[in-house]
């Protein structure tokens, strides 16, 4: 690649892989270059008393470079021949804005960006929105009839917005073609071969969203309260996702990228707050948020499926696909007559799976859809408050999750699985928390109450890797929704006459408590941390005694 036309367009080169060359020495050699051109327009003007114009014209030009000749790609050249070539990008934005007696109030903007990632004549993308406002309390008739409601405002808006990245990759529309290659032909020949790096795709458009959106803000009681409330809904069409369904004789081995996909996202998130005087020493803060959020994947991409379980159209993104477990085997008899499990052999006290397609063999045609958010919650939410009792305020905040789903099937919960290396969490140590045989437990002193329970947390106890016991199955499935105790602040405000003299206004001193307390399912280890295992350290509480002085 060696870098642009006067046209803009792409100048290629041949590249010929290079023979008998030593990269045991590394240069290290990086440099970086940006250049960025802004112009903005800004137009307002009040006509009258009632009419109120605004306008923004918006333009912006960049371009950068930056280049890594330190690059141990397997594409070594291809990767540092692309970076040569300037990152450039083109952008204008506008907007016409009116607005009526600051009662209706209506917005029309719109964006045309170019980039360099599609081929010429998709480069650029158009996206219009509209947004309008209604506020209903600056009518006299509110006052007269709703005087509690000092402000009310409706709004709501719709648009288009675009999204040209595609996984990292530049010029995903051209061929990665590599020569130089060799390869056997016949007894001993050897001819030179052509190797396909990347199949290009010409047709590769902009990525849409069509964002909605209505609101609400009001307060309350002079002011005393407020609110905000917005719901979204957010349509995705034309994602980038490698292409599958190719015929195997058109020979590809690294598909292209192709606008096939589409998502539905929609919700709600806001916030209130509500101050009050409870004696007249004592006010009292109350305020609260949430954030709910869900969506529903319209197309996805995949090889033919012969079972509609195995289908992500249809269902959320982020689905977890994994085993349904029915059980533990009970005997050897129910080993025998059940459907063939495909990882080694299994024994009473093992986990058991349905055989969803009923073909008599477990295997990956039967794994289905077990869980949803295991990254992500659905819901998010927090509330807290303040007391304030003449100079001594006490504050408190809440944090909680709605459903989030995590699993255990690693090392923590499962004995000897690494052999004589590893740990096991301590709430696992016991043996009535697993499938014990009846004539185990009768040898070693244990309630024969326990054994062979259907209901054990764990399967049987083995020596070594069981590869049947860990399949991904809704028997690890854990919940790991939590609300804690996030912080409680402790504050009294210091004034007197010594304080006066010394030129002090105050003295604020303040105990600090974090990560209180958490209420939770999962008790093993922390519900917010990362690590299901219990491996790492659990966050921490903190208690600081802070000064403040104020002058």
């Amino acid at each position: 690649m060696q870098g642009r036309s006067n046209r803009g367009e792409l100048i290629t080169r041949e590249s010929v892989a290079a023979t008998n060359q030593s990269f045991y020495s590394l240069t290290n050699n990086k440099q970086f270059r940006r250049f960025q051109f802004e112009s903005t327009l800004n137009y307002d003007r009040v006509f009258g008393t009632n009419h109120r114009v605004g306008g923004l014209a918006y333009f912006n030009l960049s371009d950068q470079q930056a280049t890594d000749q330190n690059s141990d790609d397997e594409n070594k050249d291809m990767s540092l021949s692309y970076a040569m070539i300037p990152k450039r990008y083109m952008r204008m934005t506008g907007r016409v804005a009116y607005g009526y007696k600051d009662t209706y109030m209506i917005d029309f903007n719109f964006g045309y960006t170019g980039t360099e990632n599609f081929m010429p004549g998709r480069q650029f993308g158009f996206f219009p929105s509209i947004a309008v406002g209604w506020i209903p309390t600056s009518y006299n008739w509110a006052e007269e009839h709703a005087s509690w409601l000092s402000f009310l405002k409706f709004r709501a808006s719709y648009g288009t917005v675009g999204n040209d990245r595609i996984g990292g990759q530049r010029f995903p529309y051209l061929n990665w073609v590599q020569t130089g290659r060799s390869s056997l032909w016949g007894a001993s020949s050897q001819v030179e071969t052509v190797n396909i790096l990347r199949v290009g795709a010409d047709n590769l458009v902009w990525e849409k969203a069509l964002k909605a959106n209505f609101g609400v803000d009001g307060h309350l009681f002079n002011n005393a309260g407020s609110f905000t409330v917005d719901f979204f809904r957010d349509t995705r069409k034309g994602i980038f996702q490698k292409r599958v369904q190719v015929p195997g004789y058109v020979g590809l081995i690294n598909m292209p990228y192709g606008n096939v996909g589409s998502m539905v996202s929609w919700g709600s998130d806001g916030n209130a707050s509500y101050t009050f005087n409870l004696t007249k020493d004592v006010n009292v803060t109350l305020r609260g948020n949430y954030t709910y959020s869900t969506n529903k994947v319209l197309n996805y991409e995949k090889t033919y499926e012969t079972y509609p379980y195995k289908e992500y159209t249809g269902l959320p993104n982020e689905i977890t696909y994994g085993y349904q477990c029915i059980g533990f085997f009970k005997d050897e008899a129910d080993v025998l007559y059940s459907p063939k499990q495909s990882w080694g052999t299994v024994m009473p006290g093992d986990l058991k799976y349905k055989d969803m397609n009923g073909d008599g063999v477990i295997d990956d045609e039967d794994r289905v859809p077990i869980a949803y958010k295991t990254m992500f919650p659905m819901l998010v939410y927090g509330f807290g408050g303040q007391i304030n009792y003449k100079q001594l305020s006490v504050g408190f905040l809440f944090k909680g999750t709605g459903k989030v789903d995590y699993f255990r099937n690693n090392t923590g919960y499962i004995p000897f699985n690494e052999g004589e290396m590893g740990n096991i969490l301590v709430q696992f140590q016991d043996p009535s928390t697993r499938w014990i045989p009846r004539w185990y437990a009768a040898e070693h002193g244990i309630d024969v109450s326990l054994a062979e329970n259907q209901n054990a947390q764990l399967p049987r106890l083995q020596y070594g890797a069981n590869t049947n016991n860990r399949q991904l199955s809704d028997f690890w499935k854990g919940d790991a929704r939590y609300l804690r105790l996030q912080e409680v602040t402790v504050n009294y405000n210091l004034k007197n006459d010594f304080l006066k003299k010394a030129n002090i206004a105050s003295v604020d001193i303040q105990l600090v408590g974090n990560n209180l307390y958490v209420w939770d399912k999962v008790k093993v280890f922390d519900p917010e941390q990362a690590n299901k295992v219990g491996t790492v350290y659990p966050i921490p509480s903190v208690y600081s005694l802070q000064l403040y002085i104020n002058f």
